[in-house]
């Protein structure tokens, strides 16, 4: 651990706080930002699934944008939940000049942003900055025998935009400076982040560092509950993270709380700020801190969804005679008999195709749980396989999900931060 920063200033060298093994499902959320409605429909959900304090993790920016930052830190600080320190918390707590928000300087959200901080600082006395002050910049955990990172921004500048589009390579590099003072083989295997705002899961792929081979973990951010995740609707967004057999499921899940009572609330002690709109709309009334790839989703409501991420590592079985090309989102399927898995045809993606030999084995016979794999087992006539995801590389570290009506394949893709999924239901195509 290492001495404060001078006010307002980030350092690499940051205080972590190990958590220990959690036991149970661990609810993750970022950025309640002042918005005590949202806070309050957070912490009602938390409770009515029976979480406890110690299974809750804030990855930062408790005050921001909304109109109630004293209410805001109370109920957050009254939970007695884990909360990692978001440049806002820095920010106020070490009195700088303005909210380290990495708003480009003469910009409107820099404007904006003078106004919401202003507000924020004549509102919080003394020992709610010193709460914040005392904020660990890391967290750490075990989940399912996993390492998870719990960071806000970047792991060297708390208000670096980390967002599902930013480069692979990068987030790489923060996975190994990350795991670099942890004990050798106990590395980093999951990153939890915020700041952005915007909700995202991805498995890195192996080898995206000549230097590291960092096949197979995670980077995840559960989005914000006090500002919508500009897709149009008022809804935040949280996450929980459970524990299955032989995986571990990152569940997103939409927010909904009583907006129209945070945009008024709002209206009456800023009413210059247009965040009151947002929260009604759903949208950013600008987006210059995004990539463009995120700007042409504005408006797109997002859906909940589930992603699992598998723990062991099997290598896939590949058959040189068999060919697969797969479509952004489609899925095709075919009849299977015999041991081998042949001729997966597939839907062209919306960016040419991607080609590759695929021909698996099926290696798992439906009466097993994961992560057993007792060799090649013959697919039995009348089964289907069913293959979804954009492959644009070779598979690795796949997982296998067993149920009594079949079995799920699971293999992220290098570079690609997706998953495609292989099925095998008797008698059905997965729809």
């Amino acid at each position: 651990m290492t001495a404060d920063p001078s006010p307002g200033q980030s350092t690499g060298l940051a205080p972590v706080l190990d958590l220990g093994p959690i036991d149970g499902p661990v609810l993750c959320f970022g950025g309640p930002y002042s918005n005590v409605q949202a806070t309050d429909a957070m912490l009602a959900r938390a409770r009515a699934l029976g979480l406890a304090p110690q299974q809750i993790i804030c990855t930062g920016d408790v005050v921001a944008y909304a109109a109630d930052p004293v209410a805001t830190v109370e109920r957050i600080r009254d939970a007695g939940i884990r909360v990692v320190m978001g440049n806002c918390e820095e920010s106020l707590g070490f009195n700088a000049a303005d909210c380290g928000c990495g708003f480009d300087e003469d910009s409107a959200c820099a404007y904006w942003s003078e106004v919401w901080f202003a507000h924020a600082a004549s509102q919080l006395d003394e020992d709610a900055l010193t709460w914040m002050r005392a904020l660990p910049r890391q967290l750490r955990f075990t989940l399912a025998g996993r390492r998870f990172a719990v960071i806000h921004g970047g792991d060297e500048d708390i208000s670096e935009y980390i967002f599902a589009s930013t480069p692979m390579a990068a987030k790489a590099r923060i996975f190994e400076r990350l795991s670099r003072n942890d004990p050798p083989g106990d590395p980093i295997d999951a990153v939890i982040g915020g700041h952005s705002g915007l909700p995202f899961t991805q498995t890195l792929g192996p080898r995206v560092l000549d230097t590291q081979n960092i096949g197979g973990r995670l980077w995840h951010n559960p989005g914000a509950i006090g500002m919508p995740a500009n897709d149009g609707t008022p809804r935040g967004w949280y996450s929980i993270l459970t524990a299955e057999d032989g995986a571990i499921d990152i569940a997103l899940h939409a927010l909904d709380y009583d907006h129209a009572a945070a945009a008024g609330a709002l209206r009456a002690v800023n009413p210059d700020l247009p965040y009151a709109e947002t929260f009604e709309t759903g949208l950013w009334p600008n987006m210059d801190v995004m990539p463009e790839s995120e700007r042409r989703e504005r408006g797109r409501p997002l859906a909940p969804e589930s992603v699992l991420w598998p723990l062991e590592h099997y290598p896939p079985r590949l058959n040189r005679s068999d060919r697969a090309i797969s479509g952004r989102g489609q899925e095709s399927a075919a009849e299977r008999s015999g041991t081998t898995v042949k001729g997966l045809d597939a839907a062209s993606a919306r960016k040419g195709l991607s080609l590759w030999d695929a021909g698996w084995r099926a290696s798992a016979a439906l009466s097993r749980s994961p992560p057993g794999f007792p060799g090649d087992t013959p697919v039995p006539p009348g089964c289907r396989i069913a293959l979804r995801g954009m492959p644009d590389g070779p598979p690795s570290r796949p997982g296998i999900r067993a149920g009594q009506s079949g079995w799920t394949m699971l293999w992220p893709f290098a570079g690609t931060g997706k998953l495609i999924r292989l099925r095998r239901r008797c008698g059905t195509v997965p729809k």
